[in-house]
């Protein structure tokens, strides 16, 4: 008696497929003409783009540029805006709306409403950072803004509109920055000329009425290192004050700067109750004119010091807030680009190709299960063609 397969057979699908093989092929050529076709048809997208350099520095350019990097690395004054704030100002609506209303893209577009305009801004203009480095430290090097659009000259357009926008941008920052800065710094190094005034007047008084005019080597320079140590501090207070008033005591920066404030009294601490600033003497063990004349020239010290700091940094601060020039180091400007950047062409035609054949060959794999079910089980067969009909599929029933 012969066994009818439960399963289909390597040998038996060769065999089918060579009798659909013309059915296949001439499929095959109409799915490749009709995706050619398709890819001529798609609407062709330009794109121009610009490269800007950020400041040097993995966080906090722009919001550190107001402390005038008083008790800070030199790498951390001035007024350059960081990556992160330039991709915060390019995602901003502040930069995009001028852009919409500039090139009426709400009409180009075809939206009813500004947000979806937005919308169909967000997909065509993006801003690329390149990042090297690794977990622990992440710095971004350069920065793409990419403009696309159907029309090379208004992509180039836009994206040079949007890089000059972001550089007045930068420009208003940098002056608003350095001017609160300025002001600032302004109070501090008028109270603190006070402060010396009174501290070298002190001194001299005192001087006149004890005749005691200088401290012996290793005692004033153990004060001229306790001068710099208490000045260190005194800077680090003022940078703290100055990150709370401009921004307040949540942020991020108020935890920055106490913690600079924290090293600069550790240190100071550790001059103190350590070995005098390599003196070896103990500020207690001073005779008592010696130590009142060690304490008015200590306080006049510490001013000096801290003038030295607060002077240049309010010099920079009052040149910073007339600065009219731009700031971006821009590598390149937007250029009309000459040839297309998507659709490609040849991605479209394999795409659609390789869905012809999966859609092919899975057809395909159901008629040959459909007929050894028909062979096999008569009863599941008619159940599986009672669902086709239902759903209105283009299958018959295969005969014998």
């Amino acid at each position: 008696m012969k066994t009818t397969p439960q399963n289909l057979d390597l040998l038996g699908l060769l065999a089918a497929f060579a009798e659909r093989r013309w059915s296949w092929l001439i499929g095959s050529i109409i799915a490749g003409i009709v995706a050619i076709g398709i890819s001529l048809v798609l609407p062709k997208s330009y794109r121009s783009f610009v490269t800007v350099l950020p400041a040097e520095g993995t966080s906090g350019g722009g919001y550190l540029s107001l402390l005038g990097g008083v008790s800070l690395p030199a790498t951390w004054s001035g007024s350059s805006v960081d990556a992160r704030e330039l991709i915060t100002l390019l995602n901003s609506r502040a930069l995009r709306r001028p852009l919409i209303d500039e090139f009426d893209l709400q009409t180009v577009y075809g939206k009813n409403n500004l947000e979806d305009t937005f919308l169909t801004l967000r997909n065509t203009l993006s801003v690329e950072p390149e990042i090297e480095g690794g977990i622990a430290s992440i710095r971004i090097v350069s920065l793409t803004i990419a403009v696309e659009d159907d029309e090379p000259e208004r992509a180039a357009n836009m994206v040079n509109f949007l890089l000059d926008r972001l550089q007045e941008q930068v420009i208003e920052i940098t002056r608003h920055g350095a001017l609160a800065r300025g002001t600032y710094l302004q109070e501090v190094v008028e109270e603190t000329r006070g402060h010396y005034a009174a501290a070298v007047q002190a001194l001299e008084e005192f001087s006149q009425r004890t005749g005691i005019f200088a401290l012996e080597p290793q005692v004033q320079g153990m004060a001229n290192n306790l001068a710099q140590a208490e000045a260190t501090v005194a800077g680090a207070a003022i940078q703290a004050h100055l990150v709370e008033k401009l921004y307040g005591p949540e942020h991020p920066l108020r935890r920055l700067a106490e913690t600079k404030l924290e090293e600069a009294t550790r240190a100071r601490d550790e001059l103190l109750h350590g070995d005098q600033g390599g003196a070896g003497v103990a500020i207690s063990e001073l005779p008592g004119l010696q130590r009142e004349y060690f304490d008015l020239f200590l306080q006049s010290s510490i001013q000096q010091a801290l003038l030295e700091q607060l002077i240049p940094q309010l010099t920079i601060a009052r040149m910073e807030s007339g600065y009219d020039q731009p700031r971006l180091r821009v590598v390149d400007r937007g250029y009309t680009p000459d040839k297309k950047y998507k659709p490609k062409r040849a991605y479209v035609v394999v795409a659609l190709c390789l869905i012809y054949q999966l859609l092919w060959f899975m057809r395909f794999f159901f008629q040959e299960r459909l007929k050894l079910a028909q062979r096999a089980d008569p009863e599941l067969y008619e159940r599986w063609m009672a669902a086709l009909r239902v759903f209105h599929l283009p299958l018959r029933s295969q005969r014998e």
